[in-house]
């Protein structure tokens, strides 16, 4: 039987990305990426509830989500699931799940926050994901 580690979001990100550079030199984003459902309450009544994912993305995806990627606008992301630990500046360990991403869309133009629109990818694989060289990153 075969395993699959896949993440599937379409939402808003709540910030610009960060940007910084690994130790072996390669660009590291990180996004805050909203998704919002609305969530049936006892009343009747549908109230939106927000998730917020960090996403990871490495070298020519980190490149064109400095270049292309604001905070408020609408993107899909294809990933999978990481879970590391690091060290806190008081010394005590913590978990930390992210997304890396794989793929990035556009799902609004450059000007607009949210709403939809025809999908534009982002292209740049991230195959420094797999290189471990993440560690320097809380």
């Amino acid at each position: 039987m075969g395993y699959l580690n896949k993440v599937l979001l379409i939402g808003n990100l709540g910030l610009d990305p960060e940007i910084k550079a690994a130790a072996s030199g390669t660009l590291v984003s990180r996004l805050r990426l909203a998704t919002t459902e609305k969530v049936a309450q006892k009343d009747g009544s549908r109230e939106p509830q927000t998730e917020w994912h960090n996403v990871v993305a490495f070298g020519r995806l980190a490149e064109l989500s400095r270049d292309y990627l604001h905070k408020g606008r609408a993107i899909y992301v294809e990933g999978k699931l990481h879970t590391h630990s690091f060290q806190k500046a008081d010394g005590s360990s913590q978990k930390v799940t992210e997304i890396w991403a794989q793929d990035i869309r556009f799902m609004s133009s450059p000007s607009e926050g949210n709403g939809s629109g025809k999908g534009r990818e982002m292209e740049g694989g991230n195959e420094d994901a797999r290189s471990g060289d993440y560690s320097e990153m809380p």
